[in-house]
């Protein structure tokens, strides 16, 4: 932290420290003009485009905090947000700000004794009234954004204390943002990828350059802009979504990678099928072989016959990201071959608050096909959809086959230890067989609707290798 240890501590001089110089044109060489203000929240400022700063420039604890925050911006913060990845990612301005004060403020405690700093100064007494306020009218999306204006602050606890009351389900929300903040801001990532469709039905991935450790407000920030509200959402849709989100956000064991929240899409099923998923054993009054004699004297009735019933159930959970391949003729096949059961494709693409899972096949009917869903690019949400797909069981036997390369990803959209071992041990639990493609579900499905029951659990891919680590298999 060379060069923060006073207010003489120049602009320019932080800034020709700087490793991403090629970041900086316009900003690099030129002059900056500081100036004076007050230690309240909000006036304080770093304003890369027009070269400016203001801050406080008393001796007191929280004008010396403010002061540090701000040059810290002018160390780390980028002079613009890389807006080819924020456009491609769905981030708004409001949702980088936010992640962004949050790394600040993470830096400057993880500093503030080396520094001789009271990071418990920084609050201004508007925090404590600015929340009380959010609580009174109800405003979920303002609490958010106090939330998060709080966290590593002198503020924090009393702000949580005020909005925790009205709005539970932040108390997660703000464990999953501390928990990724702590695992990432060390990063020192200095170009980010996102996946993206090239217009030919293909996907790719494009390197963006960014600042030195700014990986870690990206990630945040999404997980943030999954909580913005939209508009035209009505308070209670709002509180709706932000609830099933927490819900939904599942830390994987490092903190670093949390699960996405499941947005449900919807598509007419509007085809009929006459189709059974599978054959079951009834007993009956009437048969051949009697196989059930202890019946003779449990059962008034006395159904010491088998009889075999077709029946419909089942789930099939499909993963639609890109490294699938899947077109629709795919799933097509897929929904054909499982007729009679639920069938649910899921695939995360740019905007959080997109619909990310539809069903496309229940109880006989499925979708046309040409009122397939979109799908192709991320993953983000695999876990929640397997665990949804178990819930959707009409019957504990009912099978459940999820169509995965196992390739998992969470919000942050990078692969981890600890996402693939989080599915393996659920597919263990839960007896789920797990197929690589198209082909292999229906060849699996063929199965179940001939009579056979092919073994369970069923691994591959990089859940596999997580099953291996946890010793589930050999």
């Amino acid at each position: 932290m060379t060069g923060l240890h006073s207010i003489a501590a120049a602009p320019e001089w932080l800034i020709a420290s700087r490793m991403d110089k090629k970041l900086l044109e316009g900003v690099i060489n030129e002059p900056w003009d500081v100036s004076h203000c007050t230690a309240t929240r909000g006036v304080p400022h770093t304003d890369f485009g027009n070269n400016r700063l203001a801050v406080p420039s008393g001796g007191s604890d929280l004008s010396r905090v403010v002061r540090h925050h701000e040059l810290l911006h002018v160390l780390l913060s980028p002079s613009n947000v890389p807006e080819e990845y924020v456009k491609e990612v769905g981030l708004s301005a409001r949702s980088v700000h936010l992640a962004e004060e949050i790394r600040i403020n993470t830096i400057l405690g993880e500093n503030a004794k080396g520094l001789g700093l009271k990071i418990s100064a920084l609050k201004d007494g508007s925090e404590i009234n600015e929340a009380k306020n959010a609580v009174a009218s109800n405003d979920l999306d303002h609490a958010i954004h106090l939330m998060c204006a709080s966290i590593a602050t002198g503020s924090e606890a009393s702000v949580s204390r005020i909005l925790f009351a009205q709005f539970p389900e932040l108390k997660k929300i703000k464990s999953v943002l501390k928990k990724t903040i702590r695992k990432n801001w060390q990063k020192n990532s200095t170009q980010i990828s996102f996946v993206h469709s090239n217009g030919k039905g293909a996907v790719e991935a494009t390197p963006h350059p960014i600042p030195r450790g700014f990986q870690a407000t990206l990630i945040l920030a999404q997980i943030i802009e999954a909580l913005m509200r939209n508009d035209g959402e009505d308070e209670g849709e709002y509180r709706d979504r932000v609830k099933a989100q927490s819900d939904n956000m599942i830390p994987s064991t490092n903190g670093e990678n949390p699960w996405g929240a499941l947005v449900f899409g919807s598509v007419p099923l509007n085809e009929s099928g006459s189709g059974f998923l599978s054959r079951t054993r009834t007993a009956s009054a009437t048969g051949r072989q009697p196989r059930r004699l202890h019946r003779l004297i449990s059962d008034p009735e006395r159904k010491v016959f088998d009889r075999i019933a077709r029946k419909r159930g089942g789930i099939v959970i499909v993963d639609g990201s890109g490294s699938m391949s899947l077109d629709e003729e795919d799933l097509k096949e897929i929904v054909k071959a499982a007729s009679g059961c639920l069938v649910a494709v899921y695939s995360f693409r740019y905007e959080p608050n997109e619909p990310n899972i539809w069903v496309v096949a229940n109880n006989g009917r499925f979708v046309s096909q040409d009122e397939f869903p979109p799908i192709g690019c991320d993953n983000v949400v695999d876990l929640p959809a397997l665990e949804w797909g178990v819930r959707q069981r009409k019957d504990r036997k009912d099978p459940v086959i999820w169509v995965s390369d196992g390739q998992v990803t969470g919000i942050s959209r990078h692969p981890s230890d600890d996402l693939e071992q989080a599915c393996a041990r659920f597919i263990a639990k839960n007896k789920i067989i797990q197929v690589k493609n198209a082909k292999g579900a229906v060849d699996i499905l063929n199965e179940f609707a001939k009579g056979k029951t092919p073994h369970s659990p069923q691994f591959y891919g990089n859940v596999k290798q997580g099953a291996k680590r946890l010793k589930l298999i050999d």
